[in-house]
């Protein structure tokens, strides 16, 4: 896992871009210090353990599917987008997005270095769930604060968003894809194509 700030900002956003879901009840702060515990246990298990890319991005897409909903996410990452866009082309995206998604933490997390998260304490939001604190620390470097915004879902917690010194991720994400699509004037299949091979 490469140390620096932005690269793990730069795959989380891919990780985390699920909106704030007011219609659901909140995750205990219990459950939700819990959920996130294992889930950067996960990561640093993948990121330690498996050596070959392809592995690695199945497992991240494995991860994504167990923790996130998908769905969600790619309908709040393309904003008035995804209004226009036909069901196969929403299908089409949501498809590239979880590649994507999983690609973006194998080429940008690299190899696991000693990294740490700490949870530090947690904060009921109400509806929009449980905001986790957290302390990421990396060989070398001064320690910062990532929060990360969990749910419930089908009686689950889920990640909805993750802020990492002050950013909301999940905003960030949405404003890149739509910056994509407008590039390629509005050429929604052209955008879910280059989708398809980033990350």
């Amino acid at each position: 896992m490469h140390s620096d700030r932005r690269q793990f900002l730069a795959a989380a956003a891919a990780f985390a871009a699920l909106p704030p879901i007011a219609a659901r009840a909140a995750v205990s702060p219990s459950d939700a210090e819990a959920f996130v515990a294992q889930l950067v246990d996960d990561l640093i298990d993948i990121l330690s353990r498996a050596t070959a890319q392809d592995t690695r991005v199945e497992e991240f897409l494995a991860l994504f599917r167990r923790t996130t909903a998908l769905a969600e996410i790619g309908r709040f990452t393309m904003g008035r987008n995804w209004r226009e866009m036909t069901d196969a082309q929403r299908e089409a995206f949501i498809e590239a997005f979880e590649r994507y998604a999983a690609r973006a933490y194998t080429n940008r997390l690299g190899d696991y270095n000693g990294q740490t998260v700490t949870i530090t304490g947690s904060q009921d939001v109400g509806r929009r769930g449980v905001l986790v604190r957290s302390v990421l620390r990396s060989p070398g470097e001064q320690p910062f604060e990532v929060e990360w915004l969990v749910n419930e879902k089908d009686g689950q917690p889920i990640l909805v968003d993750i802020v990492a010194e002050g950013v909301s991720l999940s905003i960030t994400q949405r404003e890149e894809f739509s910056g994509m699509v407008e590039r390629r004037g509005g050429d929604i299949d052209r955008f879910i194509a280059d989708l398809d091979t980033l990350g």
